[in-house]
């Protein structure tokens, strides 16, 4: 019994410590959190039944616990990983548009150039009175 109730702890430990980390990070992790309550009622429950003496529900508790201790390991370590996918995702959305800026205004340097060697007045540009 103690080394079941000492695993189910341990789940809800890890489970909480990747819904704290998905949470600072920003990530939407409200039903994690939630079914986070669900799991220490779980270990609250199964002290109780350690009492009781009665194996049966105990395990019955505890597979309970364990089963929604690892449902939200697992949507909070998804949630930690779509973060930093994010994080990339941005990071490579900004370079992109980074470079099409700076060849468009490297284009249009040339374009206004190009118009300069030929004695043309750059379009868009009123004279100043």
């Amino acid at each position: 019994m103690r080394v079941l109730a000492d695993s189910l702890e341990s789940v809800e430990n890890r489970a909480r410590a990747l819904v704290e980390d998905a949470e600072q990070k920003g990530m939407e992790i409200a039903d994690e959190k939630f079914q986070l309550r669900d799991a220490r009622q779980a270990r609250l429950e199964s002290r109780t039944m350690v009492h009781a003496f009665d194996g049966g529900r105990f395990a019955a508790v505890i597979a309970k616990g364990l089963a929604t201790g690892s449902s939200v390991e697992a949507q909070a370590s998804e949630a930690v990983h779509e973060f930093y996918f994010r994080r990339i995702g941005l990071g490579v959305a900004t370079l992109i548009i980074t470079l099409l800026a700076v060849s468009l205004y490297l284009y249009i340097r040339r374009i206004e150039r190009r118009q300069a060697a030929q004695g043309e007045k750059p379009r868009g540009h009123t004279p100043v009175v």
